[in-house]
């Protein structure tokens, strides 16, 4: 594969990928963020109207919210791991991308066409 077609058919359709990856990941990361919200909305909202009722109804709320509330916890984690991979799907994009342009413009480390590198450091990037 010469140098032109590993660009092509590889380091492009890769740093493309990883940004198409870091959109859905960050878009993934802000409807759980909001859904974390509305949960913990609805949580304090049961929670007051459970206050202002009778015993019996108003130990059902609370249950109710209480649920809301964990699994609104439970989010927390999973809205970091996803904000995590958007932010490392963008890294590797913008790194490849940076990669290419440098040896096309024979810059830096590549002023003296070292295909063997370009293809070395693409790879470790690729991992």
């Amino acid at each position: 594969m010469n140098i032109d077609t590993y660009i092509t058919d590889k380091i492009e359709k890769e740093i493309k990928s990883s940004h198409i990856k870091a959109v859905s990941y960050e878009n993934t990361h802000n409807i759980l963020t909001i859904t974390g919200i509305a949960l913990s909305a609805c949580a304090a909202g049961v929670l007051a109207v459970g206050a202002s009722t009778g015993i019996n109804l108003g130990i059902l709320i609370a249950s109710v919210s209480c649920s809301l509330v964990s699994c609104a916890t439970l989010l927390v984690d999973r809205i970091y791991d996803f904000e995590k991979k958007s932010i490392v799907a963008e890294n590797k994009s913008k790194s490849l991308e940076k990669e290419k342009t440098c040896f096309q413009l024979k810059a830096g480390i590549y002023k003296n066409e070292s295909e063997s590198i370009f293809v070395e450091r693409c790879e470790d990037l690729l991992k």
